[in-house]
């Protein structure tokens, strides 16, 4: 379910927002939605540490690495999976990275 929320700005905040939206390549909608989001994540990842949750930064290469073999022993999985998954990976680590 979609919703519409109206919001009265002025010409200078109006072009602010086109502004950053064109950096992250984005509608106007879409970066008040990110963050929006990036917002409720900081939130709900505070509440978690606040109740004992720790964080760790993942080395991703080394995971990758150490993972490698699994798709190996499983060779009735589609062929070619183990470069798709990496791939797609890759791309969600660099729109991460890109702040998309």
């Amino acid at each position: 379910m979609s919703s519409v929320i109206s919001v009265r700005i002025n010409e200078k905040e109006s072009e602010i927002l086109n502004q950053a939206a064109a950096i992250y390549g984005c509608a106007v909608s879409s970066l008040l939605k990110r963050l929006a989001l990036e917002k409720l994540e900081d939130e709900y990842a505070q509440k978690l540490k606040d109740n004992g949750v720790t964080f760790h930064e993942v080395d991703a290469e080394a995971f990758n690495k150490a993972v490698a073999p699994v798709y190996e022993k499983f060779p009735k999985w589609t062929p070619g999976i183990y470069d798709k998954i990496m791939e797609n990976l890759t791309q969600i680590r660099e729109d991460i990275k890109n702040g998309k």
